[in-house]
Formats: structure tokens, sequence, C-alpha cells
């Protein structure tokens, strides 16, 4: 597993499924990000998560359980995929 840098392409979104607003959060207008940790294997799949930093009222969740169903075109590196480290956010805005 290597980190997305300058020598590797980086993984593109291609199906993506948007984290639900929990009506406790809405309630209290939470607003703010969540920041994940991916792994993104060879397939395009989230191999693994881990939570860097997190929001209340199941938002952190509700961006765990989403991403976990996103799929990804692989990152590669010299035009082989490769399995990769990936920091992603997810924003959680009231209209």
């Amino acid at each position: 597993i290597v980190t997305v840098n300058v020598e590797i392409d980086p993984p593109e979104v291609t199906h993506r499924v948007e984290p639900r607003y929990t009506e406790g959060a809405r309630f209290a207008k939470i607003q703010g990000v969540v920041i994940l940790d991916l792994v993104i294997d060879t397939d395009g799949q989230v191999e693994s998560i881990q939570v860097l930093r997190e929001l209340p009222l199941g938002l952190t969740r509700s961006a765990v359980e989403a991403v976990g169903q996103w799929r990804f075109r692989p990152s590669t590196y010299k035009g082989r995929p490769v399995a990769v480290r990936y920091i992603l956010t997810v924003r959680f805005t009231l209209v």
C-alpha cells in the first residue's frame, strides 16, 4: 500500500453514495467535516476506513457507511493498478 503522491495517479470515484444527515444532527444544526483515511485496493474497492476527525450525533457513522460503498477507478503507478492510502474529507452542510 502506497500513499498517493505525484508519481501515482490518484483514484477516481466511479460510484458515490451520499451520507445521510441524521435527524439529531439536523435538529442540533451540526455542520463540519469528517476526515477519513481510506485504503483503496487494486480493484477500486474500499478495503479499510480509519476515522481521523469525527462529528457528533451519528454523522461520523453515516460518513463511514456511505464511503464504504463507494467505488473507485484504482490508482495506477506506471500504468499498473496499486493499492493506496487516501485521505478523504466528507462535508456536512445544512442548506
